[in-house]
């Protein structure tokens, strides 16, 4: 763990938030409309952490509160932001059902290069899923990408322990392998490669053996060469700015205490009194 930022808050300093809403986010922080896909607001739970005074606030772990400000189904030019300053700090896209628009890679790259923090997921339902953001990519003039694939040879399991970031290590604690099912895997090239996917499997008597390749027998799971060692979570930092990427919304886990914490750290970056300049936010 890093040493704190000396800077503190003259006054009751906020975190304004914003991101992809229902229908284009199925499962959004804020904006929820059931659909067939998802009937419940699996959300519910991280939106209520962040609200929580004892993590967000003067009197929290994290001296800011959070604002959530309206979540939209489309990003226009401005809105993120505006004379060069920032209009929200977080943008919580998640999983979207449709590409990005031009204008609106332009304008995430405009808010992660003016101290924004992003994140973005594969949907872990289909392989073309994640590929919708590979337009962001390569507007911030990096080689890393969704490829088109899903990787679900088994229904849960968790993952690598991730390696330590801001985000890993952060006010909330340190964050374990995060619980996952199928996911989209993310190759990497400037992007942090920080857990790959199904280090261990759920369910009693199942392993992986790597040397079975794609055979399974006597409980033991041999994974295809694609499948093995694959990213399920990445991040980036942009100047100021900061760019988390996972393979699948695992937010939504509402009882997976580490997924939970990685989202409290990650939205602890937002905590800002200055551009450029993090309010009690470990430095690394």
């Amino acid at each position: 763990m890093g040493a704190l930022n000396p800077i503190k808050a003259q006054s009751s300093a906020v975190i304004r938030v914003s991101g992809f809403s229902s229908p284009r986010n199925p499962a959004p922080l804020s904006g929820f409309i059931p659909s067939d896909l998802y009937e419940e607001d699996y959300a519910e739970t991280l939106r209520n952490s962040l609200l929580t005074s004892s993590n967000f606030g003067s009197e929290g772990i994290v001296k800011c509160t959070i604002d959530l400000k309206p979540f939209v189904n489309t990003i226009s030019a401005g809105s993120l932001v505006s004379g060069g300053r920032r209009v929200v700090d977080v943008f919580f896209a998640g999983m979207i059902r449709n590409s990005l628009s031009l204008g609106e890679v332009d304008e995430l790259v405009a808010f992660i290069q003016a101290g924004g923090v992003v994140y973005i997921s594969g949907d872990g339902e289909s392989a073309a899923s994640g590929v919708r953001y590979n337009t962001l990519f390569s507007t911030l003039s990096i080689s890393d990408s969704f490829p088109n694939e899903l990787i679900d040879f088994h229904p849960s399991g968790s993952s690598s322990d991730p390696i330590d970031t801001q985000v890993t290590d952060g006010p909330f604690g340190s964050v374990e392998p995060i619980h996952h099912s199928y996911f989209n895997p993310i190759n990497t090239s400037s992007l942090q490669s920080v857990a790959y996917g199904f280090e261990e499997l759920d369910f009693i008597g199942f392993s992986i053996d790597p040397d079975l390749q794609g055979v399974e027998t006597d409980g033991e799971i041999g994974l295809l060469q694609s499948d093995y060692f694959r990213t399920i979570l990445a991040e980036g930092s942009f100047g100021s700015g900061y760019l988390s990427v996972s393979g699948l919304p695992f937010y939504l886990w509402e009882g997976a205490e580490n997924n939970q914490k990685y989202f409290l750290n990650l939205f602890a970056l937002g905590c800002k009194v200055e551009e450029g300049k993090q309010l009690n936010v470990p430095l690394f």
